[in-house]
């Protein structure tokens, strides 16, 4: 996909550069004492190809609505700004960009998402922006596996409108939701995952305020089958028992290819 998309924006500057030769090589020969400008069949060459170069600057923006959607969008903005329902419309279905998919975090709703929302609109107006409105406050707290498969339909839904492809991006626990989606999504066309303080590689530590020897046993509880049914455990990363992490970490552990789960590899989720 990455690769395609680099090919149509060379061949997009292939178009506007080979315009631009089109119309200046004609004059760049004729300034070379080629023509005998006293002549009047010399004088008119020199007047067209003259011409056909400043004619480059009047195609340039046909060539850019042509050839860049983002250009396209804004020049309907500018030609139809007395039809606000046309404008609307325009915004929802030919925006200049790939649509925006949020995901909260631990603990968090889809408001969440609305300071990236607000940049997302002022600096790309137009871009399609939604919120994955599935599972919230308490629901964050359910295991990793069950979060994806609520999420999962929501996913698919965007994903299936937008067949050009999507941009995810995921705040913190968020972040492993979203890992957990692609991974069991083969045939996903999300262009582009970003994760904002997503622990990635998994926790360990914290918990100040509980004794010390509850702290340090801890990894007992979580690395067990009911600690797996704890969204804590599902990313809980102990550096001193990996081993008892391999075994047990029912989420973290296959998305880092530390282990392997059936959720991966497609026979509960798909």
């Amino acid at each position: 996909m990455r690769f395609t998309e680099q090919a149509m924006v060379i061949k997009k500057l292939m178009v506007i550069t080979g315009c631009f030769i089109f119309c200046a090589t004609p004059y760049i020969i004729t300034t070379f004492p080629v023509l005998d400008y006293n002549a009047p069949v010399g004088k008119k060459i020199h007047m067209i190809t003259a011409v056909t170069l400043l004619a480059n600057s009047a195609i340039n923006p046909i060539l850019y609505v042509w050839r860049f959607r983002e250009a396209r969008y804004h020049m309907k903005r500018l030609l139809c700004f007395w039809n606000e329902k046309y404008i609307e419309q325009l915004q929802r279905f030919c925006a200049a960009y790939k649509p925006v998919v949020f995901i909260h975090g631990f603990n968090g709703t889809p408001e969440d998402g609305n300071l990236i929302k607000d940049i997302i609109q002022k600096m790309h107006p137009g871009t399609l922006y939604y919120t994955a409105n599935a599972f919230n406050r308490t629901d964050t707290v359910k295991p990793l596996w069950e979060e994806v498969a609520i999420v999962k339909p929501q996913l698919v839904k965007y994903m299936e409108a937008h067949p050009d492809g999507i941009h995810l991006i995921c705040y913190s626990q968020g972040g492993l939701v979203c890992r957990g989606l692609l991974s069991t999504i083969p045939d996903h066309n999300v262009d582009t995952l970003i994760a904002v303080s997503s622990p990635m590689a998994g926790i360990y530590g914290g918990f100040k305020g509980l004794p010390e020897c509850i702290r340090r046993n801890l990894y007992r509880l979580l690395y067990s089958k009911m600690g797996q049914r704890n969204f804590l455990g599902n990313y809980w990363k102990d550096p001193h028992h990996l081993e008892l992490y391999e075994k047990f970490s029912d989420f973290l552990a296959p998305l880092n290819n530390d282990s392997i789960s059936p959720h991966i590899t497609g026979i509960i989720l798909n």
